[in-house]
């Protein structure tokens, strides 16, 4: 269940190889139906899970079991690995790297 204050989704695609890569903000989420014909290595970064029409739409687009889009919705939740079919949903905490400088 998603709660009522939880911000709209932002979305970024992230595509990248082993020499580069490249950042695209996502305005429409029908876009992301051409990325598995495009790119085999890409990352769909969602911040804010607000929005219940974009987070099914989302687990139509990639065929995700709706216990693992629930899973998704449900934050903040322990780092935990869960098999489905064909699918692996993986929840980690995001690595942030910062220097501090004397």
């Amino acid at each position: 269940m998603i709660p009522k204050e939880a911000p709209p989704p932002k979305i970024s695609l992230i595509r990248y190889s082993d020499k580069t890569h490249e950042t695209s903000v996502v305005e429409d989420v029908e876009l992301l139906k051409n990325v598995f014909r495009n790119d085999h290595r890409f990352w769909i970064d969602v911040q804010g899970f607000g929005d219940r029409t974009v987070m099914r739409r989302i687990g139509e687009i990639f065929d995700l079991h709706p216990l693992l889009l629930a899973d998704v919705v449900n934050v903040p939740q322990r780092p935990k690995t869960e098999p489905y079919d064909n699918q692996l949903l993986m929840i980690v905490r995001m690595a942030y790297s910062f220097c501090i400088r004397d």
